[in-house]
């Protein structure tokens, strides 16, 4: 990792094991650092994308896109894409969007991935070589400066339903209208925006859990102990290897707290600040949340933002895609 990144992880690593927060570290799960069995978290992902036969959101959210491109404007000459997905993504859902855009100038791609990025915008380039491509290796919940004049924000892929959130704590309501907040300043600057947000909306807590029960998400949430051995060397008897998965659904707050638990006593130090795990201790990895299309209007609003067009959703309401000027 670079060093300014390495400090973030170990800040962020360090809050959890205090738990201080919850949910935070889940931009880390992603990461292309390998581990001992030669996977890495975005390694993982692809494999329980491409393979799980119940994860249902991409697949969901690819049927929405059709409907989606014919009810949005067609003259936006700038996209933003807050967080690319994979080939599978780029292909049936940004490039189908862009495609729609008959005065576009420029795509910029903001991303913690470095190889999201490259892989993306080259997918990107090799189908629109007259376009400004440009890539913004960061944090897209940090504001940041664009160019481009009328600009249509992408914030697919359900990203807004992971939100930082501790088992048994409130709904993180006004973190999640900051974050709108965030998303909408860098889309609009000084001048209107429009920002596409998919999300879950899948009232079934219990099916959407089932989608989880994956190897390769399951090594994804206890293989993050790993990437903290290897970047933060921690002094002790912290083991990478025992820890295991074990969420909970909060049905009040609607969401799938995704949990993993160390099997064994764990006293270590990181840096000059020591943690004393005890087994089954639970700590947040990341939470997904189930938005009624109602509160999550609500949200949209007090975030300033007005829905350009009626949400398009999918069958049984699963997922959800909202387009909004701000």
């Amino acid at each position: 990792m670079h060093p300014n990144v390495k400090q973030l992880f170990k800040q962020d690593i360090i809050d959890l094991f205090s738990h201080k927060r919850g949910g935070h570290v889940q931009k880390w799960i992603y990461n292309d650092q390998i581990r001992p069995d030669n996977t890495s978290g975005s390694t993982l992902w692809h494999n329980f994308i491409t393979s799980s036969a119940d994860y249902y959101p991409i697949q969901h959210e690819i049927d929405l896109i059709p409907q989606l491109t014919n009810q949005i404007s067609h003259d936006f000459d700038t996209v933003i894409d807050f967080g690319l997905g994979n080939q599978r993504a780029i292909n049936n859902k940004t490039i189908p969007i862009l495609l729609s855009q008959t005065n576009l100038k420029r795509y910029i791609a903001i991303d913690v991935s470095e190889n999201s990025l490259l892989g993306g915008t080259q997918r990107v380039k090799n189908q629109f070589n007259k376009i400004h491509i440009s890539r913004i290796n960061g944090d897209f919940y940090n504001q940041h400066d664009v160019e481009g004049i009328k600009r249509l924000g992408l914030f697919l892929g359900s990203t807004i339903s992971n939100q930082d959130m501790i088992h048994g704590e409130e709904f993180p309501r006004n973190s999640i209208v900051n974050h709108l907040k965030t998303l909408g300043n860098t889309v609009k600057n000084s001048n209107q925006g429009t920002l596409i947000i998919s999300f879950d909306s899948n009232p079934d807590l219990k099916s959407a859990l089932s989608a989880y029960q994956h190897p390769s998400w399951i090594s994804m949430m206890t293989g993050l102990m790993h990437d903290v051995a290897a970047e933060l060397t921690p002094s002790g008897d912290f083991n990478p290897s025992m820890w295991h998965y074990a969420p909970k659904i909060d049905v009040q707050n609607n969401v799938l707290h995704h949990i993993i638990c160390p099997t064994i006593d764990q006293t270590f130090c990181i840096g000059n600040i020591e943690f004393n795990l005890k087994k089954d201790d639970q700590f947040v990895i990341i939470n997904c949340f189930k938005y009624p299309i109602d509160l999550f209007s609500e949200l949209l609003t007090e975030a300033g933002f007005t829905p350009s067009n009626s949400p398009v959703r999918s069958t049984h309401n699963t997922m959800t895609l909202i387009d909004s000027h701000i």
